[in-house]
């Protein structure tokens, strides 16, 4: 049995009255305030713990992308301002005069004097 110390009560007894702590409103307040930080803090991702935070994960207006770098910028009204200097460049040979072509067969082989297999011979 446990006995309450001058106005005290002990763990048991909050326990079985449903405090957590010494002071019930003040942690309902933190709890709630907790609560509110989810939605409306700068923090928005993180309650989520250990899954990744992806587009559909965070608010409504949480916009997380795919990466891409930008080839612009946005003006002061809007508008978007494609920059040259920002796209890439590919610099690709010419293969007009070659031999090779763009695919590769499902059956190849390292000599290309020898027949290719079949699944009914092996």
């Amino acid at each position: 049995r446990t006995v309450a110390r001058r106005g005290r009560s002990t763990v048991e007894e909050r326990v079985m009255w449903g405090f957590g702590s010494r002071r019930p409103v003040a942690s309902a307040l933190s709890s709630l305030v907790d609560a509110m930080r989810g939605k409306f803090g700068n923090r928005q991702g993180q309650s989520f713990g250990r899954f990744p935070l992806t587009g559909k994960r965070g608010p409504r207006n949480f916009y997380k992308g795919k990466g891409a770098p930008s080839m612009g910028k946005l003006t002061s009204k809007g508008a978007f301002v494609l920059q040259r200097w920002k796209i890439p460049q590919l610099v690709v040979p010419d293969l007009s005069d070659t031999d090779l072509k763009p695919y590769v067969a499902f059956r190849w082989s390292k000599n290309p004097d020898a027949p290719a297999e079949t699944k009914e011979e092996s």
